[in-house]
Order: C-alpha cells, then sequence, then structure tokens
C-alpha cells in the first residue's frame, strides 16, 4: 500500500498510513496489558477489525501472546454442537501454531464421556495454560455470529466468566484475557445476566475520527489540493469520523483526479457527495454499507421501535440516551451515537439518506402485503383510500415533483417563520411579538414544522413567484403520503389547487367534492362522506391564482371551512404579495416564507452546471437584475437551460421585465428545438396553440388542463353554434327514429309533437350548456335493489302521466274539454293503474340498474380523454339495457314494443354519457376549425410535454410553472 491508498472496508494491514488511532486504540491496549476483560459491541464498519489487528501487533511487541478466533469461519449453518465447540478450540490451536504439541483428534476422543462445553473448559485449563506460559489474550471476533447457532451458546459465554472467576483460586487463569468484538447487545447475547462476561469486563467505546487524528489522511490529497486540512475538515462534516465512510470519501477524491479550487472546498466535497453517495444510494453503495444499516434496521424483532425512536431522534435532533434494548440496538446500527447523554444522528450523510421519506417506506415495508392494518375500515374503503393515496403519488410526486425542473436542482430552500401572517390563537405564538420573521436554521424541513403544530394542523406557505412554494408543498405531500400509507389512521393527504373555486354560494365542502371528481374520479357521494368524516388532509395550492374579485372571500371560506371542520389538517400555498394585499387573513397556526437563493447557493449550482455557463457566472457579477432573477430557483433552472453555451455578449443589459420577458423567449425557443421530430407541429402553430390554451385557462381560472372538461365557454361568443348544431343533430335523430317508428300510421304532426317533447326532455335531462363525462361503471347488486323501490315509485307517476297524455295527443281531446278528460281517466282507470305500476316497475328496474352499474367509488387509473372514451362506451351498455327493458316492458303492456325500445336504446345512450361525447365532439370540432386546437390533441400536449413546457398531472396537464402559464397567456 502506497501512501495514498486508501482501503474502504475490510482491515487495514498492520502497516497500513492511513490508519487512524483513536482514544479507543489506547484504551484496549492498556486495558488488555492489566488482564482486564474487554469488549467493543459496536456498529459495523466502525474499524472494529482493524483495531484488533494493530492492538494485537502492539502486545505482542510487549511479549503477550494473542490468538484470535473469527467465530464466522467457524460456520453457522447445519453445524452441530460438537463441531463448533471443537472449531473453537482448532481456531485458538491454529493462532497459537500449537498443532506440533496437540493433537486435537486424540485428545477430544479422549474426553468423548464430557460434555462439549466441559472440553472446551477443560481444554483452556490443561492444555492451552501449560503450553503457553506467557501472559495471553485471546480475540473472539464476529461475536454477534452466536446469534445464528441453532443451539444455547449461553453456556460458552458463562465459561468465559468462569476463567475470569478462577482467578481468585488460580493463579494460572491470571495470566489469561479475553477480547470479545461483535455487532450485538449483551442482552442479545446471553439471556442470564448473572452468567454474562459482559457485566465483569470493560465495555471499549469505539468512536469516529477527529479532525485531530486523520493527519494520515492528508498524503492522499496533496496532489489535488493545497489545503488538506480544509479539505478533511469538509469530508468530516458530512461523513463525522465515520471510518468506513471518511475512507471512501477520501478514496472518491483521490479516484476523480481533479485539483480542488482553494476557497471551495465545502461545496466540492458537498457536490461528490451528494452525487457519489447519497443520490441513487442504493446503486452507488458499493461496498455495501447503507444497505447493511437498512438490513440491520428491517431484520430487528424491535423493527418498529427502531424506525419509532430514529425518527423522533431525526426530528428533534437528539433524545435523552437510555440503556435500554432499542436504545442500545439502534446505536448498534451505527445510525446513532451517544453524545454527552443524548442519541444523536451519527452524520450527515446517514440523515440525508435515511430521512423520513425514507422511514415511512421501511414502515410501510413492515405492514405484510396484501393485508389491512387493524382498523375499523372496510377492504372497499381501505382499497378506496390507497388508490386515492396512490393517484396524488403519481400525480403530483412522480408526475410533477421528480420531473420539475427544480425537483432536478440540488438546491436546499431557506424557510423562515412569518409571524404575523396568519390570525393565530395566543397559546401557539412561537416568538415574541416584536418579531415578524425568524429564519429558521438551515437544512430545517417544513414537515418537522408541520409535525410540530399537533392535531389539527393548519400552516400557511409564502414565497416569491418561481422561489419553490409548490415544491415546498409537494415535498410536505411526499412525507405525509408516506405516513398516511404506513398508518391507515391518518388523513390522505391530497393536492388541490384553489384557482378552481368559483366563489358566490360554492362552499369549499362542494368545491372539494367537485375536485375530487374532476381530478381524481372520485365519485361525489364518496367524497362528501370523507369531507365530513374529516379523512384528508387538504395541501391547497394557488391561493393567488384565485380570481382577484373572489380571493378575499376564498380566504373568508377557508376560515369558515376551519371552522366548521377543525378536525381536517389545512395547508395554504400563495404567493406572498398577492396574499399580503388581502383585507382577511386566514386563522391558521403557522405561516413560512421560502426564502430566496443566496449568492453562495446561485454559484454553487452554476459552478456544478459546467463551463458552459461560464458566461452568466461572469454576467451575475455586474448584472443585478439577471442576479435578481436567479435567486428564484425555478428562473435559475430556466437560466441553466435558456443561456447555456451563450457568450457573455448575447447576454446584454436589461431591466428586470425585460430580461424576465428574454429569458422565457429564450426558454421557448430552445425547448422547440430540443428534441428531434420537430417537423411533426410547425413551431409557429404549436406556439399558437400553446398561447390559446394559457389565454383559456387564465380566463376560466384554471390550473390543471383536462381535454374532457372543456366546457362551451371555452367559445366564447360560439357557445350558441354548440348548442344549436346539437340540438339540431339530436333532433334529427329523434325525427328519423319516430318516422321509422311511425311508418304505417305516419302523422306529421304528432311525430313532430312527440319529437319536441323527447328534444324538450333531452335538453332539460342533459343540459346543453354543461360537458359531463360520465364516471367508469361499477356494479353492486346491493346498492341496485336499494333503488329499485325508489325507481318505481317516480316510474308508476311518470309512466301514468305519459300514457295520459299520450292518450289525449292521439284522441285529439281539446285540453279545455276538462269532461272528456275526466271520463277518459274513469274509463282508463284500471288499465292506468296496473300498467302505471307495471311501467313504474320496468322504470324502476332500468334506474336501479343504472344506478347499480353508477355506485360511489374511485377508478383506479386514468388517462387523457379517459372520461370520453368511458361515455362511449358507457353510452352502448346504457343503450342497450334500456332499448332492451323497455322493449320487454311495452310487449307485455301490449304498447309498440319497437317504439319504445328505440326510444329506451336512445334514452339510455343519452344518459349512459352519449349526449356529453356528442357536445364534446361538436366543441373540438368547433375548435379544430377555428385552428385553436389540433385534431389530435392528446398527441400535441404529450409532444409540449416531452419539450418541457407542460407536465402531465394524472389525465390532465399542467404548464411546468405558473409565470410559463403566464407568459403565454401575455403573448399574442
Amino acid at each position: 500500500m502506497t501512501n495514498s491508498d486508501y482501503q474502504v472496508g475490510g482491515s487495514l494491514p498492520v502497516d497500513a498510513p492511513t490508519y487512524i488511532f483513536r482514544p479507543a486504540d489506547e484504551a484496549l491496549y492498556q486495558c488488555l496489558k492489566a488482564g482486564e476483560f474487554c469488549y467493543v459491541l459496536n456498529a459495523r464498519q466502525m474499524g472494529k477489525s482493524s483495531l484488533r489487528v494493530r492492538t494485537m501487533q502492539r502486545l505482542q511487541g510487549s511479549g503477550i501472546v494473542c490468538a484470535a478466533i473469527d467465530l464466522t469461519a467457524i460456520g453457522t449453518s447445519d453445524i452441530t454442537p460438537e463441531e463448533w465447540y471443537a472449531g473453537v478450540i482448532d481456531s485458538i490451536v491454529s493462532s497459537l501454531d500449537l498443532y506440533d504439541r496437540f493433537d486435537l483428534e486424540e485428545w477430544w476422543s479422549q474426553w468423548s464421556l464430557l460434555s462439549y462445553v466441559q472440553r472446551f473448559s477443560k481444554f483452556i485449563e490443561e492444555v492451552l495454560l501449560k503450553l503457553i506460559p506467557e501472559k495471553l489474550v485471546i480475540f473472539i471476533d464476529e461475536i454477534d455470529s452466536l446469534l445464528s447457532l441453532n443451539f444455547s451458546v449461553d453456556d460458552f459465554l458463562a465459561t468465559l466468566r468462569e476463567c475470569y472467576n478462577h482467578r481468585a483460586n488460580k493463579p494460572s487463569y491470571q495470566k489469561l484475557t479475553f477480547a470479545t468484538f461483535g455487532v450485538a447487545t449483551p442482552g442479545d447475547l446471553i439471556q442470564d445476566k448473572v452468567r454474562s462476561p459482559f457485566n465483569i469486563g470493560r465495555g471499549i467505546e469505539l468512536n469516529g475520527f477527529s479532525l485531530a487524528a486523520v493527519t494520515p489522511l492528508f498524503t492522499g490529497l496533496a496532489s489535488q489540493t493545497d489545503d488538506p486540512q480544509a479539505v478533511l475538515k469538509a469530508v468530516l462534516a458530512w461523513t463525522g469520523g465515520q471510518p468506513f465512510l471518511t475512507q471512501k470519501v477520501c478514496d472518491l477524491i483521490r479516484q476523480t483526479a481533479e485539483n480542488i479550487p482553494p476557497g471551495s472546498e465545502n461545496v466540492w466535497v458537498e457536490n461528490l457527495v451528494r452525487s457519489r453517495i447519497i443520490d441513487r444510494w442504493e446503486a452507488q453503495d458499493e461496498p455495501e454499507h447503507l444497505r447493511t444499516i437498512q438490513n440491520r434496521l428491517m431484520g430487528s424483532d424491535r423493527a418498529a421501535q427502531l424506525l419509532q425512536l430514529y425518527q423522533k431522534i431525526w426530528r428533534s435532533g437528539q433524545v435523552k440516551a437510555k440503556e435500554n434494548p432499542e436504545h442500545i440496538e439502534l446505536r448498534l446500527t451505527g445510525l446513532v451515537v451517544k453524545t454527552q447523554g443524548n442519541l444523536t444522528i451519527t452524520n450527515r450523510i446517514y440523515q440525508e439518506v435515511f430521512n423520513l421519506t425514507l422511514i415511512a417506506e421501511l414502515f410501510d415495508d413492515i405492514i405484510p402485503e396484501k393485508t389491512i392494518p387493524a382498523t375499523q375500515i372496510s377492504l372497499t374503503e381501505y382499497r378506496h383510500r390507497q388508490i386515492l393515496l396512490n393517484k396524488v403519488k403519481q400525480y403530483w410526486i412522480a408526475g410533477v415533483l421528480d420531473k420539475s425542473l427544480q425537483g432536478r436542482a440540488l438546491i436546499e430552500l431557506g424557510l423562515a417563520e412569518e409571524l404575523d401572517a396568519v390570525v393565530q390563537p395566543t397559546a401557539l405564538v412561537w416568538e415574541t411579538p416584536e418579531q415578524s420573521q425568524q429564519i429558521l436554521p438551515p437544512g430545517t424541513k417544513v414537515i418537522d414544522k408541520f409535525i410540530d403544530l399537533g392535531i389539527g394542523r393548519t400552516l400557511l406557505i409564502l414565497g416569491n413567484p418561481g422561489s419553490g412554494k409548490t415544491m415546498t408543498l409537494l415535498e410536505l405531500t411526499r412525507h405525509l403520503i408516506n405516513r398516511s400509507e404506513a398508518d391507515v389512521n391518518l388523513p390522505i393527504p391530497v393536492v388541490f389547487n384553489l384557482s378552481s373555486w368559483k366563489g358566490g354560494k360554492q362552499t369549499i365542502t362542494d368545491w372539494l367534492v367537485t375536485e375530487l371528481n374532476n381530478q381524481y374520479q372520485v365519485a361525489k357521494e364518496l367524497g362528501k362522506n370523507w369531507v365530513k368524516k374529516g379523512e384528508l388532509l387538504l395541501l391547497l395550492d394557488g391561493l393567488d391564482e384565485v380570481k382577484l374579485s373572489f380571493r378575499d372571500a376564498c380566504v373568508q371560506a377557508l376560515n369558515l371551512f376551519h371552522q366548521e371542520h377543525g378536525e381536517i389538517e389545512m395547508v395554504v400555498c400563495s404567493r406572498i404579495k398577492d396574499y399580503q394585499e388581502l383585507q382577511h387573513r386566514l386563522k391558521f397556526q403557522a405561516a413560512i416564507t421560502v426564502q430566496p437563493l443566496s449568492l453562495e447557493q446561485i454559484e454553487h449550482y452554476l459552478a456544478n452546471a459546467g463551463a458552459e455557463l461560464a458566461a452568466v457566472r461572469t454576467a451575475l457579477k455586474t448584472d443585478s437584475q439577471l442576479l435578481e432573477l436567479a435567486s428564484s430557483p425555478l428562473m435559475l433552472n430556466i437560466i441553466t437551460l435558456a443561456y447555456r453555451g451563450m457568450s457573455l455578449d448575447e447576454l446584454p443589459q436589461m431591466n428586470l421585465d425585460q430580461r424576465r420577458q428574454h429569458l422565457f423567449d429564450t426558454y421557448i425557443d430552445r425547448m422547440f428545438h430540443r428534441r428531434g421530430d420537430r417537423d411533426r407541429y410547425p413551431q409557429a402553430q404549436a406556439k399558437h396553440w400553446l398561447i390559446w390554451l394559457a389565454q383559456k385557462m387564465v380566463e376560466q381560472s384554471q390550473t390543471v388542463f383536462f381535454i374532457e372538461r372543456m366546457q362551451p365557454t371555452w367559445l366564447l361568443n360560439q357557445s350558441g353554434i354548440l348548442m344549436s348544431i346539437y340540438l339540431f343533430i339530436l333532433f334529427s335523430i329523434l325525427i328519423i327514429i319516430s318516422v321509422m317508428v311511425f311508418l304505417k300510421n305516419f302523422n306529421p304532426l304528432q311525430i313532430f309533437f312527440l319529437s319536441t317533447i323527447c328534444l324538450f326532455l333531452f335538453n332539460k335531462i342533459f343540459q346543453t350548456k354543461n360537458i359531463s363525462p360520465i364516471a367508469q361503471l361499477r356494479w353492486s347488486g346491493v346498492y341496485t335493489v336499494q333503488n329499485i323501490l325508489q325507481g318505481m315509485l317516480i316510474g308508476a307517476f311518470m309512466v301514468m302521466t305519459l300514457r295520459l297524455s299520450i292518450e289525449i295527443i292521439l284522441l285529439r281531446i281539446s285540453l279545455l274539454d276538462a269532461w272528456h278528460i275526466i271520463k277518459l281517466m274513469v274509463y282508463y282507470r284500471n288499465i292506468l293503474i296496473v300498467r302505471s305500476l307495471l311501467g313504474g316497475l320496468i322504470f324502476g328496474g332500468i334506474v336501479g340498474m343504472i344506478r347499480g352499474l353508477t355506485k360511489p367509488g374511485i377508478d383506479e387509473y386514468y388517462r387523457p380523454n379517459q372520461g370520453i372514451f368511458q361515455s362511449i362506451a358507457n353510452s352502448l351498455i346504457f343503450g342497450l339495457i334500456t332499448g332492451i327493458i323497455m322493449f320487454m316492458g311495452a310487449k307485455s303492456l301490449r304498447w309498440i314494443p319497437i317504439t319504445w325500445g328505440i326510444y329506451g336504446l336512445c334514452f339510455g345512450m343519452a344518459a349512459g354519457g352519449g349526449a356529453a361525447f356528442l357536445k364534446h365532439f361538436i366543441l373540438r370540432l368547433i375548435l379544430y376549425f377555428n385552428g385553436d386546437i389540433p385534431w389530435n390533441y392528446a398527441r400535441f400536449l404529450d409532444w409540449a410535454t416531452e419539450r418541457i413546457f407542460l407536465q402531465k398531472v394524472g389525465g390532465g396537464y399542467i404548464f411546468i410553472h405558473r409565470l410559463l402559464l403566464e407568459h403565454f397567456a401575455r403573448m399574442k
């Protein structure tokens, strides 16, 4: 090994120049030299084996004989007690090279009448102590492997204690000492505390490297830095002196062979640690270290308790240390260390990797697959809950957060408490009234502040445009989803955008139910039940995106909702300037502000982005407007995409508005040329479609765009055209059907009259002004039966009324001739009652069937245009069912079967989604011929998503940021 080598994992050779001496080295050496029993029970990869090797060398240099037993080398799988004890003795014989003076096989047979532990004890007293006259230290490594044996080892450990007790009456034992090494608690190794060797010896604390001790590591870094101490200081800030990680980071630095610029050691090392260890740590964990810790956590019988304890330490920073099994075992994982009587996380790498998100996932893994945790909810309720959680995770975490421009930047956003932004109860004021803002310590997570608020939490997140408010909200969402997946008693975190709140008489409850249906395809009945029971945790983005005239009313509505549903926890996001201009304040517990990026963070990010941004880094020194824009994480990311490769001459001086305009225009132009297949959509045409979409989304106060949710209002003054076309097509269909039905007894007046009545009913029932796609069908027999009786009552009345009206029309009785109407009713009373009841039964069957097929629930999957596709399929199903029932019913009532069958078919198709499909098709047709949208709209929106203009949110689309949406909306 050369002076510049580092060893990652395994025991360092005796002459390794990079070995670091710690207090444990001297303590162990002196204790063993004095004849004390010692044990080093510590986490893996803390340098125990290297410590053992070095201590043996020092002891041997002092004339003390040393033997080593590696219990893992003896074996643990399918080994018998006889084989194991014989293996222990053979390891000692081999280590001391006693084969020429001792025959194990012969000796073992000689004492065959004794138990195995008695033979081991006799070997120590009558063989070992007689053959070795000098002081003897036996090192027992990997003692935790005893736990894997399929027989008790208490007698073996008790024998070690007996060797200590024999010192009082057998002088030869005074020269014998044991040192045990491993990863286990004394309580795990031996249950009988009276016989334990761990309460007679001395435990050696093995801590991490200190800066003063790491001088041997300087040599390997000398060729890459003029200040190795500064580099090692930066390394230890991440590793906490953990031996394995410290050696690994030093080795990674050596592998890069890059010179570290003076003064940038902290930034340089941080970038290396994040990119080579923390990011995608599962794939980069070679040699294995982090997975070893995770496996030890999850392999414990106390896994849940360990995770809960670690979670508490992670959130609060420290927990008072106790000598109970959970505290000791957590320390043995290496994740935490005992410092000044408290347990703290060992180092920053562990804190970053084993964050609350991962811990929540590990909690989830503890729950057996395909089982429901012990709770009062039913299997259906549990399934609905999991589907919604998965949708929120897929839509907003995987679809937005993980793919966002800001999400790709390794920038830790600063937070500050805003003490006067909300109307707080006096008991919840965190700071003194004189302070309007309190900057929180670096590394503070919003999840920590939120959890600290307690049950019924309410939090306001403020920030400047592009500051990362939404990303902060979604990071919080990620943590909350993980918690809710692990515990069904926690509410379901759901993300909504307040921009769609319409004001007026619409309550927050009604709005939530509608949004659950529109965004997450949750049946309205199910949504109402969730809100009523307080089973949702509301994450409400875009208070500033609510129409200005509605914004104050929205704050009041949220306060009223919170007053009525105090158990529902809420988080609201808003631009700080827009919020400050409101007359009212949210009556929430706390508010935080996302802080602008510091100059150091900006320079660090640009330095890591490469040489192609050298001009931007230079311009930032003199261009204050560019620097102000770069203080926003979103704009900083757009700068890196838009200005990459530009020269300083291409970055002219501009004011702030001009710079922002130039930046977005450059970004848009570059994104249009980002990938191949440019000829599919000409740039000018594609830009026009995006501008039109942005303008409509602003007009309609939409943040998430669903193709099937476009309404006639998107046509502005052309909405009447849609209505006219729709009614004309519908009326034509009804006329054609009527002519076909009454072909033998053709009566134009009757046909026109009946078609007009049907058209009127269709228009009233299915509403021309709104387009409402039909949800996925779900069958429920019980739910169907419950609705049949109600349908029969309504059907009886409607059929009686309709039948009487038809008779009046067919017999041409004047509505003013009341006497004839009364006689008609008397004449037909029996027939009307019987047929009406039968008709009611038929109608009730249809209603019950339809209601049964639309049982409240939640669609598991959703894609663009799915609502329209479902409407087409549903219309055919409903049409066939209704047509057949009406045909059979009319036949039994001696009406004209073909007439009622065809009308039933039409009614069923319209009710099942045909009306929605027809209106949507006409709307799309008009927009297409207007040049506002392409024919295949979904394909174009996916194309725009590939060019980072849009992002997919389930079956919908959003612009990558509200600022880009607003920029497109201002364009012509």
